[in-house]
């Protein structure tokens, strides 16, 4: 891989996590990403909490928690694709994220 594509990674992995913590309240563990010619993909692992974790072990509380951090997600997603224009010099036309009842965030960005 080369150093340009490291760096870019570094800096959607900067920007998501930033992202994370300040407009949804999530702290990742861990977070990787990987880029192709038309998507990016983030993964951002334990983005629950100990409360929402404990609410993730019964169906209808998880699906509840699931939906609720999706749409919390959604009604802020154009900042981040705006950060992530300005920084990586590309245009994007969506953005999606999801998260697992695991607690992962996956975020596939469309370039």
């Amino acid at each position: 891989m080369g150093n340009e594509i490291k760096d870019k990674i570094h800096v959607i992995d900067k920007i998501v996590r930033e992202f994370l913590d300040k407009q949804l309240g999530e702290h990742p563990s861990s977070i990787s990403s990987f880029l192709n010619e038309e998507i990016i993909s983030v993964y951002a692992g334990e983005v629950v909490s100990p409360a929402e974790s404990k609410m993730m072990e019964t169906k209808t509380d998880s699906k509840f928690l699931v939906e609720f951090k999706n749409q919390q997600f959604a009604s802020v997603k154009e900042e981040l694709k705006q950060q992530l224009e300005t920084e990586i010099n590309q245009k994007i036309s969506q953005i999606h994220s999801s998260v697992t009842e695991d607690g992962l965030r996956i975020i596939n960005i469309c370039l």
